[in-house]
C-alpha cells in the first residue's frame, strides 16, 4: 500500500502492522534512521495494530505521528513500549535525548494479559522538551502510563489513560508519574535531578473501556519520591478528569509553584487532590495554588494539604485553595471537604463543598490561616479550627450541620488556637453551636455574624471556662434562643470573655433576634383619674440576660380640657409593677390637642432569675404643656427593683389626669422595643 512520501514509516523497515508479526525490529530500525538523520517524522500508517515484543527507543529532534494506529506490547519481560535511550547508556540532568513529540495512537501494555509483568507503558528520563498529545494509553501494567523523570518543559494534553492492573504492582501506580533521578527509579544515572515545568492539559484517567475489565490507576499525576533539599517545580495540572483513582486524583508530592486549575475528580479512594510533603531533606513545598476544581464522592478529603512531614516546622506555605466545588466525601474515616495541615500563609477561599460526613473545612496547626467566602452546606462541622494561630473566618455561608459551624479547638498534642477572628459569617442551623469555643482557645474576636437558631440549633454562641480573652459582640442571634444558650458560658459567675479594653461579660452590643416582639400594645386612658396602662411591650419568660440590656421607645398624644396635670409613670410588671421612672406632673396648656409625648427607656437587667434585679433610665419629651415648645424630663430608678424574670413581663407607660373628664384622653400610638446582648 502507499505511504506519504517525505516521512519514515515502519513500513519502510519491514512493519507488517497486522498484529501478529513482532514489528518490534521495523519501529527501532525507523527510529534509528530518523536519529541518524539528525531528526526528523516516524509516521505510522492508521488503521493497523503493531505487536511490540520489546521497548521501542527514540531519539532527538524526532515525532512519531501515530494517529489512527494501535502499537500493543506482544510480550511481557517488564519493559516499557517506548523510552528516549536511543543510542544513550547514561545520560545526565537534562541532557538525554529531547525534542521529542509523540502524537495520537492507542498505546495498549495488556495489563490484563501480562498482570504481574510491571512497568511504564512509556518512559523518558534526562531529557528536555517532551510532547505527548492526543495518546491513549492503556491497560497499564502495574507502574505508570507516562512516566517523566529528571525531564525540564514536558507537555501532556489530551491524553486518556484507560486500565491499570494492580496484580503486579499495587502502589501508587499513577497514569503520569513525575519522579526524580535516584536509586530504584529505573534510570542509568542517579544523580537526584528532579522534573520540572511539566503540563498535564485535558487528560483522563480511569477505568478500562475496552473490554479488559480492569480498573483505574492510583491516580492521574503524582510522585511519592524526593530528593535531598529540593521540590519539583512548577507542574502544571489544567482541565483534566481523574476517574474512580485508586488513592488519589492528582498527589501533589513536593510540588512548588504550581497549579491545579479546572480539573474533575471523581470518586477517588482517599483524597480528591492531595498536596503531600517529603519525609527526607529539608525542603516543602510552597506557592501551590488548586483553583476552581471539582470534587465528587472521595473516601476521606476532597482537597487534603499535608505539611506533616519529618520537617513539619516549615510548613507548606503560601498555599490557595480558590473556588472549588466539593461533595458527597461520605464513606471513609476523613471525611472533610477540605483539610488543611501544618501551613503557613494558606487561603480556603470562595469554595462550595456539600454533605461531608464531619468536616466542610478543617484546618490543624496553621498559622497565618484564612478561611473567607465559602459555602458549606450539610456537613457536620462547618470549619474546624484547632491549634491554629492568626487566622481569619470571614464572610463564610455555613449551613445546617449535627454539630458546630465554627469551631475552635486544640490538638490532640494540647496546641492552641490563639488569634482568631470570626467576622461577617452566616451561620444556621447547626445542632450544638453555631460558635463553639472548645478546650483554651483564647483571643479570639466573634463580631457581626449572623447566627440563626433553624430547626436544630442550640447554642448561639458556646464557650467554656477555658477560653479566655474573647470579644463576643455585634453579632445577630435571629431565632427562638433561650437566656441559657444564646450565649451560652457568658454570665456572671462564669467570666471566661472580655472586651478588648479588658471588661468582663460581653454585654450591650449583641442583638437578639425573633424571639423578642418588639410590637407596642396600645391603649388609651379617658375619663378616669386612676393610673391606666396606655402602652405595654411584653420582655418574654427566660428572655433577659444579667447585664443585658432593652431599649424601648413609645409615642403618643394627649388631649384637655381646661387646664389638667397628667403625670407618666414607666413600671415594670404592668399598672401595678415596680416603678422604673416617675415623671414630674405636667400641666397641659389651654384646651390641648393632640399634644405629642415620647417616652424611650434603657432597661438594664443587673441580675436574672425569679429574683431579677433592673434599673432603667426614662427620658419624657412633650408637648403637652404647650403645642409650640417641647419641654423633656429624665427619670432614673430609685435604686434597683425586683421583678421575676422567668415569666413574661409587662414594660409598660401609664399616665394618670388629676381630673377625670371625657375629654381628658392620652393614646399610645407607635413604639419599638429593642434588646442588646
Amino acid at each position: 500500500m502507499p505511504y506519504l512520501v517525505g516521512y519514515v514509516t515502519p513500513q519502510d523497515y519491514g512493519a507488517a502492522g497486522d498484529g501478529v508479526t513482532d514489528d518490534t525490529a521495523a519501529f527501532q530500525s525507523a527510529l534509528t534512521a530518523i536519529s541518524n538523520a539528525g531528526g526528523g517524522v516516524l509516521m505510522v500508517p492508521p488503521g493497523l495494530s503493531y505487536r511490540l515484543n520489546g521497548t521501542v527507543h527514540v531519539g532527538s529532534n524526532t515525532t512519531i505521528n501515530a494517529y489512527g494506529a494501535t502499537m500493543f506490547a506482544g510480550a511481557g519481560a517488564g519493559q516499557p513500549l517506548l523510552d528516549n535511550y536511543l543510542g544513550q547508556t547514561s545520560p545526565t540532568v537534562y541532557n538525554g535525548n529531547g525534542n521529542i513529540t509523540i502524537l495520537g495512537g492507542i498505546w495498549d501494555a495488556r495489563g490484563q494479559t501480562y498482570p504481574t509483568d510491571s512497568a511504564d507503558t512509556i518512559f523518558f528520563g534526562h531529557a528536555s522538551y517532551i510532547t505527548c498529545r492526543d495518546l491513549t494509553i492503556r491497560n497499564t501494567r502495574g507502574y505508570h502510563g507516562i512516566e517523566v523523570n529528571a525531564i525540564n518543559h514536558a507537555l501532556v494534553a489530551g491524553c486518556r489513560f484507560e486500565g491499570y492492573s494492580t496484580a503486579g504492582h499495587t502502589s501508587d501506580g499513577e497514569a503520569i508519574q513525575v519522579d526524580v533521578a535516584i536509586a530504584g527509579a529505573g534510570l542509568p544515572a542517579n544523580d537526584g535531578t528532579e522534573c520540572a515545568d511539566i503540563t498535564v492539559d485535558d487528560c483522563y484517567a480511569g477505568p478500562a473501556g475496552d473490554g479488559s475489565g480492569l480498573g483505574s490507576y492510583g491516580s492521574l499525576i503524582g510522585g511519592h519520591s524526593a530528593q535531598g533539599n529540593n521540590s519539583y517545580q512548577g507542574i502544571r495540572v489544567f482541565n483534566s478528569t481523574a476517574d474512580t483513582c485508586l488513592y488519589f486524583g492528582i498527589h501533589a508530592y513536593n510540588w512548588a509553584k504550581c497549579e491545579i486549575t479546572g480539573c474533575t475528580i471523581i470518586n477517588s479512594g482517599d483524597a480528591g487532590i492531595f498536596i503531600d510533603t517529603q519525609n527526607t531533606g529539608g525542603y516543602q513545598p510552597d506557592s501551590i495554588s488548586v483553583t476552581g476544581n471539582s470534587v465528587t464522592g472521595a473516601t476521606n478529603y476532597g482537597v487534603f494539604i499535608n505539611g506533616s512531614g519529618a520537617f513539619a516546622s516549615n510548613y507548606v506555605a503560601d498555599i490557595s485553595i480558590t473556588g472549588n466545588t466539593i461533595r458527597n466525601i461520605t464513606s471513609g474515616t476523613g471525611l472533610a471537604g477540605i483539610y488543611v495541615l501544618y501551613a503557613t500563609g494558606a487561603t480556603v477561599s470562595g469554595n462550595t463543598i456539600y454533605n461531608c460526613t464531619t468536616d466542610g473545612i478543617l484546618c490543624s496547626n496553621d498559622t497565618f490561616l484564612t478561611v473567607e467566602s465559602n459555602t458549606v452546606h450539610t456537613c457536620s462541622t462547618g470549619v474546624s479550627v484547632s491549634g491554629c494561630t492568626q487566622v481569619q473566618i470571614n464572610g463564610n455561608d455555613l449551613q445546617t450541620g449535627s454539630s458546630n459551624g465554627v469551631f475552635l479547638g486544640q490538638t490532640a498534642g494540647l496546641v492552641n488556637t490563639s488569634d482568631v477572628i470570626v467576622s461577617g459569617n452566616t451561620i444556621e442551623n447547626y445542632t450544638n453551636a453555631q460558635v463553639r469555643g472548645g478546650t483554651s482557645a483564647t483571643d479570639v474576636l466573634v463580631v457581626g455574624n449572623k447566627l440563626t437558631k433553624g430547626v436544630n440549633g442550640q447554642f448561639g454562641v458556646e464557650l467554656v471556662n477555658t477560653n479566655t480573652g474573647w470579644a463576643v459582640y455585634d453579632n445577630y442571634l435571629d431565632g427562638s434562643w433561650t437566656l441559657a444558650n444564646a450565649l451560652n458560658g457568658i454570665n456572671n459567675t462564669n467570666k471566661p470573655t472580655v472586651w478588648p479594653d479588658g471588661r468582663y461579660g460581653i454585654r450591650g452590643s449583641n442583638t437578639w433576634g425573633t424571639q423578642l416582639d418588639p410590637r407596642l400594645t396600645t391603649a388609651t386612658v379617658a375619663n378616669t383619674a386612676t393610673e391606666t396602662v396606655i402602652g405595654t411591650f411584653t420582655i418574654p419568660a427566660n428572655d433577659a440576660q444579667a447585664g443585658g440590656v432593652y431599649r424601648a421607645t413609645m409615642y403618643g398624644t394627649a388631649s384637655s380640657t381646661g387646664t389638667p396635670t397628667i403625670t407618666f409613670k414607666v413600671r415594670l410588671g404592668g399598672v401595678s409593677g415596680q416603678i422604673l421612672a416617675s415623671f414630674p406632673a405636667v400641666t397641659t396648656a389651654s384646651g390641648v390637642a393632640s399634644g405629642g409625648w415620647l417616652v424611650e427607656t434603657r432597661l438594664l437587667c443587673i441580675v436574672n432569675g425569679a429574683a431579677a434585679t433592673w434599673s432603667a433610665s426614662s427620658a419624657l419629651n412633650q408637648q403637652i404643656a404647650s403645642l409650640t415648645a417641647g419641654t423633656s424630663s429624665v427619670a432614673l430608678t430609685n435604686g434597683t427593683v425586683t421583678v421575676d424574670s422567668t415569666i413574661n413581663e409587662a414594660l409598660v407607660v401609664t399616665a394618670t389626669w388629676s381630673a377625670a373628664s371625657a375629654s381628658n384622653t392620652a393614646s399610645s400610638t407607635a413604639g419599638l422595643l429593642y434588646r442588646d446582648y
